[in-house]
């Protein structure tokens, strides 16, 4: 589980490293072409103290182009919990015009591990894990998932741009922890306010080793059908959109069916013919008028006893047509 604490955290004192968040220095993204490769003496340099180089992983834009690299460091045991802390690694311009690799974050928002892929396979589903070495494995399990997390860890997904995300169907798969579950939650919420077509999330089983993650060793017995049915079963986010459905309830008294016999003989068949095609009750205010305006048309226009029929209605005047509607 990375914790942004920890990732983005200050360098530990004595490193003669420059603060990461000066402001002389302007981030560059995506990195020029021709800009000198990230240094791994920068990349050693920033080392905190007791920790080591553990694995670097770049993050590109769509199109490909690298803008930045977030780098792993660990700590071993050795008597103490195992710790890691994570450093963002990007090309500015500061004074002077000069460029350089520096140890300072992404500008915000921040862009979502392997867009390039995202971009490519546009009508993949999405898998969101966390944390880049998790993306990285994912893949082994569910190859026909874009994998993607957000850098800075699991405090941090609201610093993220998941819009590549939109109109896209997501499945979420935390790590089993507390703040596993969190950032889970967090991504959901995002996801629903930028439009995702679909949002499910994994319901990982209690008895799972604290902080397990699809990067770590299968446990137990645990086999690769059991990942994919836990992917399968992926409960849905979206029922929280709406609340629960509720009756349709009425203080009304109930109203009897309607009796056509209630309807003048000359147009009953034609209101009842009317309301069949419409598929709508005969007491719809729309048939009326239908009906008036349908007699009223053929009173004026006819030209003879035989030119215009509704039905078997023979046009009437205006004054028979009231009395009829009257009877």
């Amino acid at each position: 589980m990375i914790s942004l604490d920890e990732g983005f955290a200050p360098l530990d004192q004595g490193s003669d490293l420059q603060p990461a968040n000066e402001d002389t220095w302007r981030v560059i993204q995506p990195v020029p072409a021709g800009a000198p490769l990230l240094s791994q003496d920068l990349v050693k340099q920033c080392v905190p103290d007791g920790y080591f180089v553990s694995k670097s992983w770049s993050y590109k834009d769509s199109g490909g182009h690298l803008v930045g690299v977030i780098t792993r460091y660990d700590r071993p045991a050795n008597g103490l919990p195992g710790r890691k802390q994570f450093r963002p690694f990007t090309f500015c311009k500061g004074p002077g015009g000069k460029s350089e690799w520096r140890c300072k974050s992404f500008p915000e928002p921040r862009p979502v591990y392997n867009l390039d892929r995202l971009a490519a396979w546009q009508n993949a589903p999405v898998l969101v894990v966390e944390g880049e070495k998790t993306a990285d494995a994912a893949p082994k399990w569910f190859p026909d998932y874009v994998v993607t997390t957000s850098p800075g860890g699991s405090s941090a997904p609201r610093t993220a741009d998941w819009t590549p995300l939109a109109g896209r169907d997501v499945i979420i798969w935390p790590d089993a922890d507390a703040p596993g579950a969190q950032y889970a939650s967090d991504v959901a919420d995002i996801l629903r306010q930028i439009g995702a077509t679909s949002i499910r999330i994994v319901s990982l089983p209690a008895h799972l080793p604290e902080g397990w993650d699809l990067a770590d060793n299968l446990p137990g017995s645990a086999t690769e059908t059991d990942l994919t049915q836990l992917l399968a079963n992926a409960r849905s986010d979206t029922a929280d959109l709406w609340p629960d459905l509720l009756p349709i309830t009425s203080t009304l008294p109930s109203v009897e069916p309607f009796a056509p016999e209630l309807l003048p003989m000359p147009i009953r068949g034609y209101v009842m013919d009317v309301a069949d095609r419409q598929q709508a009750p005969p007491t719809s205010p729309p048939l009326p008028q239908s009906v008036a305006s349908r007699l009223l048309w053929a009173t004026r226009s006819a030209s003879g006893p035989s030119s215009t029929t509704i039905g078997k209605l023979s046009p009437i005047s205006g004054a028979r047509l009231s009395a009829v509607l009257a009877q």
